[in-house]
């Protein structure tokens, strides 16, 4: 037994001394796989371990296909083509800096590990990222950006683009980068024409509106700062872009100098795109030529959250806020504040776009006024807008030109000094139409326009045509003024609206509700037909100064109150004629040679009313101030002021026109539109509202 227990142990001494020799060769191979650097037990080199010998490019050659993390810590020169293999993640130190020489082209295919600090010294296109590195955030201080404010960091800025994109030779976008600081640049800052594959995107991240983004300095004059050309889904988020600046406020002193723009967006001829983008929380400042954003053909894209507060180097300078120019469509604006500009935000031909929830405020710069200032200038084709609104003090809440207008609540205090939104033809510019259909649907919209102006205007050479006007308010009440009358129009629920006048043109198959208490003007008056409408007029002509004139080629007017007392009637226009019933012959305002005033107190033996015998206009103009100019055979009249015209008005211009009726009234130009040619050219000729009218009793009714 004893044998055997001695056999037994010797056994497994023996077996337990093998065991251990495996195990321990089983370390050694571990280790030696841990040293090549393995996915498992890697370890980090650095190029001054021994055997490396001492520089990227010999660490590259000794490490191989081994996968790891290769640290370096001193600056380095590459003087030729350098490839870094896709097992290798770069580390570099502060101050490690990679210059490449002209010429060459540093590709990393791996990874890169760095804090934001300068690590590549090259100029755009030289260091690229392989279509297979795992990198997604870029950072400029990477290729040299101060970010101070005040150095130019536009190179660095496009190294950082170009490491983006530059993918094997192909623009292919990818990746964020970051802006931590306020980089300067001397030239526009250009994102053009890059292709994002599989539907990625082009992201620029900043780190607050406040604290990061672009600043155009005096070289970058009459330029972009910033650029998107071309490029599809850009995502620009949480920055500003900067114009001229003296101060933390982005004000100060005036430059003679500044960028055009802060930001331009277009689209290309080699890449016809631009669109399916998101621009949220950007903060505009500074002095710029003409305006914050300009959207020359980019569309189908959001602008959220931007303030674009900006101030112009020229007093007569327009200054935009946002610039939509055609073709833009479907564009999305929402939550825009914009201040001190000149037009806040202009649509030209940007079919589609909407605005919703934008606010608008401190309209500056009126020195200069082609069609004076506005929060919203639209060409050519309709936005719709939505639950915006405005605290300026501009000429016009909107002015829309060959065009129209859809809104819903709309909010305005104090915006429209001349009229709230105002719908004109441009005549007088090359390539534009000389007249236009404008179709408008406003919606519970509160324009709020100062001085009891029209909330709503057309020219003389803009019909409006089928649209919906539909709970237009005003604090103070507010006018509807046509200059070329409508068709096929809804005007309902105004109940604030104290004037309606269609001045010229044609007035047929609309619908008509006349407020009651406030309204105390319906004119209509069409050369061109007055039909086939419905005017429900709910006024109790109990008090003040009413008059209702219905005229036209072929009138077929309802005028109609289920309550309205019969010695109550409104007044009629009947052509040029009026009739109205009153119980005495009046002593104010236009009444024309033949118009009749019946007698409500009519009674056997006494006169059935009064005839005008002699055309007319009560009162005197402007205390004799108004002066005006015309030519020969036209009917425009450019007055000094429009203070106290109407509409209706019987003129005497001295020595061109006698007992002329005004037909329209341009508030923006001043040109007064008379029913007759003027018979010679006066310049400041003196302008009279013309004798009082005659008024003569009819013969008394038999007893």
């Amino acid at each position: 037994m004893k044998d055997f227990k001695g056999k037994f142990t010797l056994l497994l001494l023996t077996l337990l001394s093998v065991h251990l020799i495996a195990l321990k060769g089983q370390a050694q191979a571990l280790d030696d796989f841990d040293t090549k650097g393995s996915t498992r037990f890697s370890k980090e080199y650095c190029v001054t371990d021994p055997g490396l010998g001492n520089t990227l490019q010999s660490a590259l050659t000794y490490l191989g296909s081994t996968v790891c993390k290769l640290h370096y810590r001193a600056p380095e020169a590459i003087n030729a083509n350098l490839s870094i293999p896709a097992n290798i993640t770069l580390a570099p130190d502060a101050g490690a800096v990679l210059t490449v020489a002209p010429g060459a082209t540093l590709t990393i295919n791996g990874g890169l590990d760095a804090k934001p600090y300068q690590i590549f010294s090259c100029t755009p296109g030289q260091v690229q990222f392989g279509a297979n590195s795992p990198l997604v955030d870029f950072y400029p201080e990477w290729f040299g950006a101060a970010g101070d404010g005040v150095t130019d960091d536009i190179n660095a800025l496009n190294c950082c683009r170009e490491a983006m994109v530059n993918i094997g030779g192909t623009r292919v976008g990818r990746g964020m980068m970051h802006l931590g600081r306020w980089y300067a640049v001397s030239t526009t800052f250009s994102v053009d024409d890059i292709t994002l594959n599989n539907y990625g995107t082009f992201i620029i991240q900043g780190a607050g509106k406040k604290t990061s983004g672009f600043i155009g300095t005096a070289a970058c004059d009459n330029k972009p700062v910033m650029e998107i050309v071309g490029t599809p889904n850009v995502q620009l988020y949480n920055f500003g872009i900067a114009g001229i600046t003296t101060n933390p406020y982005g004000t100060g002193t005036v430059p003679s100098q500044a960028p055009s723009v802060a930001l331009l967006l277009a689209r290309s001829t080699s890449n016809p795109n631009g669109y399916f983008s998101q621009f949220s929380y950007l903060q505009m400042s500074g002095f710029f030529r003409y305006g914050t954003i300009y959207n020359y053909g980019y569309s189908d894209s959001v602008f959220d959250g931007i303030t674009a507060g900006c101030s112009p180097i020229n007093s007569n300078q327009w200054l935009f806020d946002i610039a939509f120019i055609n073709p833009t469509h479907s564009n999305i604006l929402s939550g825009i504040a914009a201040t001190n500009s000149t037009m806040s935000t202009v649509i030209a031909g940007a079919e589609g776009c909407e605005m919703h929830m934008c606010d608008i405020s401190s309209m500056v710069n009126t020195s200069y006024k082609v069609a004076g200032n506005a929060w919203l200038y639209c060409i050519g084709v309709s936005p719709y807008l939505y639950n915006s609104g405005t605290d300026s003090n501009s000429d016009y809440y909107i002015y829309a030109l060959d065009t129209g207008i859809n809104a819903e609540n709309l909010g305005g205090d104090g915006g429209g000094n001349v009229a709230g939104i105002y719908l004109a033809s441009d005549s007088r510019a090359s390539g534009w139409p000389s007249a236009c259909a404008a179709s408008v649907y406003l919606i519970n919209c509160t324009n709020n326009v100062a001085g009891n102006v029209p909330a709503l205007i057309t020219d003389a050479n803009t019909q409006l045509s089928n649209s919906i006007i539909n709970g237009l308010r005003g604090n103070n009440g507010f006018k509807i003024q046509l200059g070329k009358g409508a068709y096929e129009c809804q005007f309902i629920n105004n109940y604030t609206l104290t004037s309606f006048v269609s001045s010229a043109g044609s007035f047929s198959n609309n619908y008509l509700e006349i407020p009651n208490y406030t309204c105390k003007e319906l004119n209509i008056y069409a050369g061109g037909g007055t039909y086939d409408n419905i005017i429900r007029d709910n006024r109790n002509f109990d008090t003040g100064n009413y008059c209702t004139w219905l005229g036209g080629q072929s009138t077929d007017v309802g005028i109609g109150n289920a309550a309205l007392p019969i010695n109550a009637l409104p007044n009629l226009l009947i052509g040029p004629y009026k009739m109205t019933w009153a119980s005495a012959a009046p002593t104010a305002g236009d009444w024309m040679q033949g118009s009749v005033v019946w007698n409500q107190g009519a009674a056997a033996g006494g006169s059935p009313g009064w005839v005008c015998t002699a055309s007319g206009t009560f009162g005197t103009l402007n205390g004799g101030k108004t002066t005006g100019s015309i030519i020969t055979g036209t009917k425009a009249l450019t007055v000094n002021t429009t203070a106290g015209l109407g509409i209706g008005n019987f003129l005497d211009v001295a020595g061109a026109a006698n007992a002329d009726q005004i037909v329209n009234i341009d508030l923006t130009t001043k040109v007064v539109t008379l029913r007759n040619n003027a018979t010679a050219t006066v310049t400041g000729a003196a302008v009279s509202f013309h004798n009082n009218p005659v008024f003569k009793a009819m013969a008394n009714l038999a007893s």
